[in-house]
């Protein structure tokens, strides 16, 4: 399919059915005579055939929709944006985030795959080649290692109550044609599950690709270079059957890929799948991960504060029973827990479900009311000694800063409870820069560790990710 290419073709929305035109970017509507005047009732009131008063802003509230391309005799499915339709004379027009475009009718999908240049980084694609020989008469060889050698073990994950397996694999590429290079070697992430017709999964299969690099590069724009759908076909192997594309162009960033600014798989390949089936059940905190490098490398109150709550939020996934506290306030918990406790039991009879929710979290968190940010960072801190002393005495001192783990921690509680009170026009001291900069780290540290990587491995990716040689 050309970029220049103008689809049209029709889809049923709102039980209506309508004429489209896409041009790769925002989908048009083009609002069948007969139903003008339903269709504008949707906007604002009727003061006269075919005339309205603004009333309403509408918004498109599907988030897909199944349409024929009346182009290629096949089946195309839109993902909107959800945001606000225009209403334009007789067309209706809205933003479109992503598409599938299939090459027939009613297509069951078992496979996704996945190619990313940041793929190329993360699973070695020049690890696929096996030796190199160069003759004195200019004869080159190129030998690659089979397909067994450069593909990956399985890692099984559930998505949306649905089994897959994923795995990493190389693909080759040879080309004939002037300007290509003759042969090309990408990674690529595989995806099987039982067939289905559920675009809705499949876009959250998507998501949760696109989260996972995102989350081993600490940057959002990564790009999803090409996803293709694969279908069941008749002697029990799968055939290409669409290919999903992306609206929009992220600005990328290949210095930065250039420089191995991203975890390798050999660091974390026995944790993917854990790693995966948090992600799709949003049990992994990625809001803090910078859109690009270049912004990460920036810290604003707004950065400053969520790179604080994805350390927090993290630290009670894996202290699901708190911490140890001081015999003082233990004895404090218990007496704010025996309080509430009592009054749950004697009220219940007169308090709404909600209310006895809300009790039910206070009795469940007191601990975590008493463990202040900077005791939490403190605790922490000292159980990864291991994997990030060295690393962070090294990136102190480069700046003529020592590390202490206990003052950058009442630092950072410091700066954090200045910003969440309001206080957004208090400069960052030189030194807490590098203090949140240790608390990124440390959030890594505590997640991998989590899923069972080891401390080695955990210091290898860390160096990796943050570029700590």
């Amino acid at each position: 399919m050309e970029k220049t290419d103008i689809l049209t073709g029709n889809l049923t929305y709102k039980d209506i059915e309508f004429t489209f035109v896409f041009d790769k970017e925002s989908l048009k509507l083009i609002i069948p005579k007969d139903k003008e005047e339903e269709v504008g009732a949707w906007f604002g009131t009727q003061i006269a055939p075919g005339v309205f008063i603004p009333r309403n802003i509408v918004y498109m509230d599907d988030l897909l929709l199944t349409g024929f391309c009346y182009e290629t005799q096949s089946d195309i499915v839109f993902f909107t944006s959800q945001s606000t339709i225009t209403k334009s004379a007789l067309t209706l027009s809205f933003a479109i985030k992503t598409y599938i475009f299939y090459q027939r009718k009613k297509v069951c999908v078992a496979r996704m795959s996945f190619m990313s240049p940041e793929l190329d980084y993360i699973f070695n694609a020049n690890k696929a080649v096996k030796s190199r020989s160069w003759t004195p008469e200019g004869v080159v060889n190129i030998n690659t290692k089979d397909f067994e050698n450069t593909t990956s073990d399985q890692h099984e994950f559930t998505l949306d109550e649905k089994s897959v397996k994923a795995r990493f694999y190389i693909s080759r590429f040879t080309n004939a044609e002037l300007g290509q290079p003759p042969l090309e070697l990408h990674s690529k992430m595989i995806f099987d599950f039982e067939a289905t017709s559920d675009h809705a999964f499949l876009y959250r299969l998507k998501d949760v690709v696109q989260d996972f690099i995102q989350y081993l590069c600490y940057r959002e724009n990564i790009t999803l270079q090409e996803i293709e759908l694969y279908t069941p076909c008749d002697h029990g192997g799968l055939e290409k059957c669409g290919r999903f594309y992306l609206v929009g162009n992220k600005e990328d960033e290949l210095n930065v890929l250039k420089q191995k600014r991203n975890i390798q798989y050999d660091d974390v390949k026995d944790a993917v799948g854990k790693i995966l089936d948090d992600i799709g059940a949003n049990q992994l905190y990625l809001r803090h991960i910078p859109v690009s490098h270049k912004n990460g490398n920036v810290i604003t109150p707004a950065s400053f504060i969520m790179i604080t709550t994805a350390f927090e939020w993290t630290f009670k996934k894996m202290y699901t029973r708190g911490i140890g506290l001081s015999a003082e306030s233990l004895a404090a918990e218990r007496e704010v827990t025996c309080y509430l406790t009592e009054y749950l039991n004697k009220s219940a009879k007169f308090l709404n479900k909600k209310v006895k929710n809300i009790y039910s979290f206070l009795i469940n968190n007191v601990n975590y009311a008493l463990t202040t940010l900077e005791y939490k960072i403190n605790y922490a801190g000292t159980q990864y000694t291991d994997i990030l002393q060295n690393l962070e005495t090294r990136l102190y001192s480069q700046n003529g800063e020592e590390f202490n783990i206990s003052k950058a921690a009442k630092r950072i509680s410091k700066q954090r409870n200045a910003f969440a009170h309001g206080s957004l026009d208090q400069y960052f001291e030189k030194v807490t820069l590098l203090d949140i900069t240790y608390l990124r780290h440390l959030v890594y540290a505590m997640q991998l560790r989590f899923y069972g990587v080891n401390d080695e491995l955990i210091k290898n990716a860390i160096k990796s990710l943050f570029h700590l040689h």
